[in-house]
């Protein structure tokens, strides 16, 4: 909301004393990037040639706007072309407070001095100055509307090719003199935004749909919208590309869309339209083929960046030239769009590179390396593999090394089935091998892309002996937040103590000498968490109260407290709980 308030006549225009010399009025008012300033130059020209006064100095415009309140404001033009004959006519001047396309608005106390016209809605009858006289000044008590009711409707509300709050990202960094150029409004039909479509701009088979969008008036806001750009936004990209791209292929498409036969007045794009049909350009008769609107549509599309001019239009322009006698280019116009970047060349982090032979697949390298297929595939994301037949002679790096590897036999292997089969603890697939789902649902369908070969222990570390694992630690596929993200069944014949939950997705198998800070330290959750989930630890000394050979939980799911039935004393199957 705006509040103006003057509580005496007060200046708010522009003020030229009689000792001033007839001097030119400041064209730099025409000049800036504003909704009205790009209306400035063609309004002043056509208020000049239709008064006799000093057409119009605003002192006040409301312009797209709601909610303003006006409690109070006076305006006056004292004299005319350095003559102050107009006071006794009332006629100083033609206008000075327009309002254009806004709502809501409340105005009160507005005094007026040699004004012709009090409130200058656009296009509307004005409020006029000699209908309100009161004593040696104009004056109005109110001027209101209804609060929904808009006041001075443009013919086109327009719209904005970036939005000032919507687009704020792409604007970042950007001068503020070219943010304002960018957002300023385009007062055209809204079909106009289908130019941004890249596709040819034919006929628009509509006589008042075309009138609507060739509407001069689209024309010059179109202009001045790119004029303000190329100047406040030189040298700089938007969204990689020139910053005049979008709005350049609305007006690049208005143009095309407009353009008519200088002889008839038809759209050029109707009169092709009525052009014979024929398979090819070349068959097109002479006079078609070398016609204005033929001809000038093509020339058009070529010299301008902004249009969808291809190889396809090139092939007819080519064409087009020969045959009638016309000599000039018909190379496509430059890219708006900035040039890729390219990445710098993947570094090799193991510094080993395998030279590919015939017959190596993903599977035939990976174990002969010691490495994971999938991670030999990612190793080289700028190469085209094919895990079941490499071409030769292709120079492939090597990821690290695993500790032990696994080569997939069957088609039903499973990653739990490859864990028990092979004394790994559970979840051991999945932890090492980070192509895989969380959930392991992948396991088969990727082995197309990424081999058969699954890696065991830390890629890189250096080759020892293992001992035996880790007794009863089930390591389940879920998160370093202390959560897990499914359910997962205590391990086979374990004893799961009274009151545990079982909307548990990890377990931890207690072995003598062990304490609560490593179990919670070693499986990633907290003490309180780890004695909530586990309330037989709760009321004293949480280390004391583990049972060596019990198996606890330590990775509940998110909403393991949601169903209170779900408890340890509820358990049957393979394995045994305890009262």
């Amino acid at each position: 909301m705006k509040v103006f308030k003057n509580r005496d006549l007060q200046y708010s225009g522009d003020q030229h004393g009689p000792h001033l010399s007839n001097a030119v009025a400041p064209i730099g008012f025409c000049e800036g990037t504003s909704v009205l300033a790009k209306k400035c130059k063609s309004a002043l020209g056509h208020l000049l040639s239709t008064s006799s006064t000093c057409p119009v100095s605003w002192a006040m415009r409301i312009v797209d706007s709601s909610s303003v309140y006006l409690l109070g404001a006076g305006f006056y033009s004292w004299f005319s072309d350095y003559s102050q004959d107009c006071l006794d006519t009332e006629s100083c001047q033609d206008r000075s407070f327009q309002i254009e396309e806004s709502y809501d608005i409340w105005i009160y106390n507005l005094v007026t001095k040699a004004i012709k016209e009090m409130v200058s809605p656009l296009g509307e009858v004005p409020t006029f100055a000699k209908d309100n006289k009161n004593g040696f000044l104009s004056s109005l008590l109110a001027w209101i509307r209804g609060p929904k009711e808009v006041i001075g409707s443009r013919q086109f509300p327009g719209y904005y090719v970036w939005d000032s709050e919507t687009d704020a990202g792409y604007l970042t960094g950007l001068p503020d003199g070219c943010k304002t150029s960018l957002t300023q409004l385009v007062e055209c039909d809204q079909y106009t935004l289908s130019f941004l479509q890249d596709s040819y701009r034919g006929s628009l088979n509509n006589n008042t749909l075309t009138a609507s969008v060739c509407d001069e008036s689209c024309g010059e806001s179109l202009k001045n919208w790119y004029d303000s750009v190329s100047r406040n936004c030189r040298g700089y990209n938007v969204s990689g590309s020139a910053a005049t791209k979008y709005g350049g292929q609305i007006w690049s498409g208005f143009n095309e869309t407009c353009l008519k036969d200088p002889e008839t007045e038809e759209f050029c794009n109707d009169v092709i339209n009525g052009f014979i049909e024929v398979d090819f350009t070349k068959d097109l008769p002479k006079d078609e083929l070398c016609s204005f609107c033929f001809v000038e549509r093509l020339r058009m599309m070529q010299t301008s960046s902004y249009s969808v001019y291809d190889d396809f239009f090139k092939k007819d322009l080519e064409v087009v030239y020969p045959q009638c006698g016309i000599s000039s280019s018909t190379d496509r116009p430059p890219s708006l769009d900035a040039p890729p970047e390219f990445l710098p060349d993947p570094v090799c982090i193991s510094g080993q590179i395998h030279t590919t032979v015939a017959g190596d697949t993903c599977d035939s390298i990976a174990i002969k390396y010691n490495v994971s297929s999938a991670a030999l595939v990612m190793s080289n994301s700028r190469q085209v593999i094919t895990c079941g037949n490499i071409e030769p002679d292709m120079d492939l790096c090597l990821p690290d090394s695993c500790v032990s590897v696994y080569s997939m036999q069957a088609t039903n292997e499973t990653c739990t089935s490859i864990e028990l089969a092979n004394s790994y603890p559970l979840g051991s697939v999945r932890k090492y091998n980070n192509c895989l789902e969380w959930d392991c649902s992948n396991l088969q369908s990727s082995t197309d892309s990424f081999g058969h070969v699954l890696c065991f222990g830390v890629q890189g570390a250096p080759t020892y002996t293992a001992t035996a694992p880790i007794p009863g630690v089930t390591v389940a596929p879920g998160e370093s937040s202390g959560y897990a993200g499914s359910i997962v069944d205590p391990p086979s014949n374990a004893t799961v103590a009274h009151g545990k939950t079982l909307n548990c997705g990890k377990w931890h198998l207690v072995t003598p000498n062990e304490n609560c800070p490593e179990i919670c330290l070693q499986e990633g959750l907290t003490s309180t968490l780890f004695v909530e989930v586990n309330p037989s630890l709760a009321g004293g000394d949480c280390s004391t109260a583990l049972v060596p050979g019990y198996v606890y939980c330590v990775g509940p799911t998110r909403t393991w407290n949601a169903d209170s039935s779900s408890v340890s004393d509820q358990i049957t199957g393979t394995y045994t709980t305890t009262a």
